[in-house]
């Protein structure tokens, strides 16, 4: 981070040079930083500046307004509400991007979501899983069954002993996206490609979970 305000003035030295042949000596630079919402841009300014200027959340939607953040006397960064594209021409994006926290949990089927980060995380990352919730990856288990697999582990039970896969999947969804996490082999290479819009088996695309009725009528 130490590093950044000398690399902005490096790429950006044919732009200084030409303030300084017009006598704008020291102008100050200002940078613009752009993302989708919850990657991280307030929290990286807020490094790079050593003050917490910018408010920073593990939510999407936090920032809602543009706000100049001094780093030095000559460099400003630009914190910038999180961008998407107005439509999504491929759904598997949008879930890829709803897997790691880019979409608000309030416009999307937290179940239906988190039964496919499940199904994802039993295909690619069994042992990752079996650490995490301490149970058993079978080869046959789709995403509902770890769900429904992890919720009992925990507790979340309901009247009749079902599992509460509702609860269990706001859990699930919350613990896949902390940042201890994400920092862990192997599932920090699974943010990394996700963020970058590529996948893996059953990453997505397709059905991948079994619906069933739930005992108060819903799915």
């Amino acid at each position: 981070m130490k590093q950044f305000p000398s690399a902005v003035r490096t790429l950006l030295r044919d732009k200084i040079a030409s303030y300084e042949a017009k006598g704008q000596i020291g102008r100050v630079l200002r940078v613009m930083v752009l993302g989708i919402p919850n990657v991280g841009k307030s929290t990286f300014i807020n490094k790079v500046s050593g003050r917490k200027s910018a408010k920073a959340e593990d939510r999407p939607g936090v920032t809602r307004t543009k706000q100049w953040v001094p780093v030095d006397k000559t460099l400003e960064l630009l914190d910038t509400p999180g961008i998407l594209w107005p439509k999504f021409e491929d759904s598997s994006v949008g879930v890829r991007l709803a897997f790691t926290g880019a979409i608000r949990d309030e416009v999307i089927d937290i179940e239906e979501l988190a039964m496919r980060l499940m199904d994802y995380l039993g295909k690619n990352y069994p042992k990752a899983i079996e650490e995490r919730y301490k149970l058993t990856v079978s080869e046959e288990d789709d995403g509902y069954a770890l769900l429904e697999k992890a919720g009992r582990k925990r507790g979340f039970l309901i009247s009749g002993g079902e599992v509460d896969t509702e609860r269990m999947s706001r859990r699930a969804s919350a613990h896949e996206r902390q940042p201890t996490l994400r920092g862990q082999s192997p599932l920090r290479g699974l943010f990394i490609r996700l963020r970058r819009g590529r996948g893996g088996r059953g990453a997505a695309d397709g059905p991948c979970v079994r619906r069933r009725r739930h005992p108060a009528g819903g799915l």
